[in-house]
């Protein structure tokens, strides 16, 4: 014989007679309340897709699904795309996405000095604590853009460019800006956004002069393609080197995020050691 307990019934039950499966349920509420509920910040909870962690990790999903199933399925038997027009602007965007983002940062108050110092973050509704909030938010954006980057090089039937390093990359930032939107957008944490944004300003003002046609890739270019790589090594060596600032006594960061962050910049950075030696040093 079997009995069904509903809500009410187990609520007047003592805590240690309850079903095991209800206590779990529970205990995984409750932990869910109060991480993406109770320390997430109160004024990015209702911006498009902060609602829910389940949000970018669907997002990736699908990505990952498109990279590895979808697309490549769908271009076979196909001729490559050209897409020549769509990656002359989607460069461009790039570089000005990335300058709107460090202006309106310095315009907020980030100070050349936040590099080697902890900026507390500002939580009130000051206009400029809104807008770091907002330039942090319109990053983590930038970021879901880019997986697109992917579907491109496999529509044009790049598929060396689809590298683990590559899909790691991307996959793993889009989750990685969204948890600072939604738990500390401002403050310390716009340091890497400022020092990654700087990166792209080069990355993609490369990229898009690539785009101009193969003259200009061997005349001008070749030459540059291992600095950019050397540039996005250093901007993570530099980020090791700035995580440290989250443990500073007047630093109101919280460390855990720090403790998520670094072993996501490691990885990175090996996966980058590999491919430049793989790359450039064995040639």
């Amino acid at each position: 014989m079997t009995f069904a307990l509903d809500n009410t019934v187990i609520d007047h039950i003592p805590t240690a007679r309850r079903p095991n499966r209800a206590r779990k349920m529970e205990t995984a509420v409750e932990y869910y309340n109060f991480l993406f509920v109770t320390q997430a910040d109160k004024r990015t909870t209702t911006w498009p897709l902060m609602s829910t962690p389940l949000l970018p990790l669907a997002l990736i999903c699908g990505y990952l699904f498109a990279v590895y199933h979808y697309l490549p399925k769908y271009m076979t038997g196909r001729r490559p795309y050209r897409l020549k027009g769509y990656l002359w602007f989607y460069n461009l965007a790039q570089v000005v996405s990335c300058f709107v983002i460090i202006y309106g940062l310095t315009a907020s108050g980030w100070r050349i000095h936040h590099l080697v110092d902890c900026q507390t973050i500002d939580l009130s509704n000051n206009p400029k604590a809104i807008r770091t909030a907002q330039c942090i938010w319109f990053f983590f954006v930038l970021k879901v853009v880019e997986l697109t980057e992917t579907f491109v090089f496999i529509l044009r039937k790049k598929y060396k460019q689809v590298s683990p390093l590559h899909v790691f990359h991307h996959a793993s930032t889009v989750f990685y800006a969204w948890l600072g939107v939604k738990f500390y957008p401002g403050g310390v944490s716009s340091v890497p956004i400022i020092v990654n944004s700087t990166v792209h300003i080069v990355m993609y003002s490369y990229y898009f002069l690539s785009s101009l046609g193969p003259e200009v890739q061997r005349k001008w270019l070749q030459p540059i393609k291992p600095i950019v790589t050397r540039i996005q090594i250093i901007q993570l060596l530099m980020l090791l080197a700035l995580s440290p600032l989250a443990f500073l006594p007047h630093c109101a960061a919280p460390v855990e995020l720090i403790y998520l962050c670094v072993p996501d910049f490691i990885i990175n950075l090996i996966l980058f050691l590999r491919f430049y030696a793989r790359s450039y040093i064995k040639k």
